[in-house]
């Protein structure tokens, strides 16, 4: 039998990209589902385009190691930070 290592990358990709736009049409009392959704695809655009230049660049001047570390640090953060946001009530 064969495993094709691509399908669960593609599913935890699609399950990461989908799980803020549903938290965002939760969070967001009086916004309607299409326009939460909207924004929180539009927010993730940028990094989608600028994370592969951004972590070739710190590579170049680094190493990969290093570049790939600042990015495991950076989502760290994030998470530590989105912990500290409160729901408006």
């Amino acid at each position: 039998m064969t495993r094709t290592a691509g399908v669960p990358g593609s599913i935890e990709v699609r399950a990461a990209s989908g799980v803020p736009a549903r938290l965002a049409v939760r969070l967001a009392p009086g916004v309607p589902a299409g326009e939460g959704v909207s924004v929180v695809t539009i927010g993730q655009w940028p990094g989608f385009l600028l994370a592969g230049p951004a972590v070739g660049l710190a590579a170049g001047v680094t190493s990969l190691r290093v570049a790939l570390l600042a990015l495991v640090a950076a989502g760290l953060g994030a998470a530590l930070l989105a912990g500290r946001t409160s729901v408006p009530s």
